[in-house]
């Protein structure tokens, strides 16, 4: 088993660092269709499709370089890189790397807690998800 920690990870949306962030969590989502027996109610088979990915960025306060990419409706491009332990025979440590291709926006919710902390969660949606 392999344990990744927060403290070991870099998160980059086109190869710049996101001040403020305090978390980013995707799911992928792959389509898929049951095939029915006719005159029966079970499935004789599954069709399966394409494969949705969608995530979300949490931010202190807000994001200037997420605002502008959602006014511009400008696509990018997430790279999230995590220290693999353990280190590998030469000392060098050993990496993932998860790169999220064609980025959109589709929404940004802002938040103010009692205690005067903002947060902002933006929703993303990516065209593919390649894992080195």
């Amino acid at each position: 088993m392999t344990i990744l920690t927060a403290n070991n990870t870099k998160v980059t949306i086109d190869g710049q660092p996101i001040p403020g962030l305090r978390s980013i969590s995707y799911k992928t989502i792959r389509n898929r269709q049951d095939v029915p027996e006719i005159g029966t109610n079970e499935r004789i088979g599954v069709v399966f499709g394409r494969w949705k990915i969608t995530g979300t960025i949490i931010v202190n306060s807000v994001s200037e370089l997420l605002n502008k990419h959602m006014e511009d409706d400008s696509r990018f491009q997430i790279v999230i890189t995590m220290i693999v332990p353990p280190v590998s025979a030469d000392g060098q440590p050993t990496t993932k790397s998860l790169t999220f291709d064609e980025c959109h926006l589709d929404d940004r919710e802002f938040s103010l807690d009692a205690h005067g902390y903002a947060i902002t969660t933006y929703t993303f949606t990516s065209t593919k998800l390649r894992e080195k």
